[in-house]
């Protein structure tokens, strides 16, 4: 709240960055510190966790840039699964579209644990082509966790969020990618 308070001082009271990506998320998980005494830990960066089942992260975001970058360069130097150990399913999401940003689609496969129609890695690469999505075009991401072995990422933008990302733990139990639909994003 100080930031916000700062922000809208020093522009005459007119527009603050830090308000304009506080959501209703960030007011849960501010109101579950509050209630555990701990308010003073409020943080708006990196993968906050709610008090109601759900994780978010908001856009801009370094901290959480840097940590998929450096997830991604220790991951994509031999894809050892016990790197992704613990990893965030955000961070394994976040991953994925870094590879594709930088033309990595041995990565992306290796990251992508699709229900339906899994192909062998030759034939992914054989077929492969960048994807034209890019998370700075979000606002941010939700995860919900529906059982301990699978759960959803909603990808937010505006005031509407789409459940676009099944996730699931794998058989090296750590999390992957089941699906990705956007083409709710596409058709907005």
């Amino acid at each position: 709240m100080r930031n916000i308070i700062r922000e809208m001082e020093a522009s005459g009271w007119t527009n603050s960055e830090t308000q304009s990506r506080f959501t209703y998320y960030h007011l849960n998980y501010a109101m579950g510190l509050a209630k555990a005494g701990n308010l003073h830990s409020f943080k708006m960066n990196g993968i906050l966790q709610a008090d109601q089942g759900f994780d978010i992260v908001t856009f801009p975001d370094s901290s959480f840039e840097e940590l998929v970058e450096e997830t991604y360069n220790l991951y994509s130097s031999n894809h050892d699964p016990t790197v992704l150990k613990d990893v965030h399913p955000f961070v394994i999401f976040a991953m994925y579209y870094f590879a594709n940003a930088n033309e990595d689609p041995v990565t992306m496969w290796h990251l992508y644990t699709p229900e339906e129609n899994p192909q062998t890695l030759e034939a992914y690469v054989v077929d492969w082509q960048q994807e034209d999505f890019h998370l700075n075009e979000l606002d941010g991401l939700l995860f919900e966790s529906k059982e301990s072995l699978v759960g959803s990422i909603v990808l937010e933008k505006g005031d509407i969020g789409y459940y676009a990302v099944e996730m699931i733990v794998n058989e090296t139990a750590n999390w992957g990618i089941s699906s990705i639909n956007l083409d709710m994003l596409e058709h907005e």
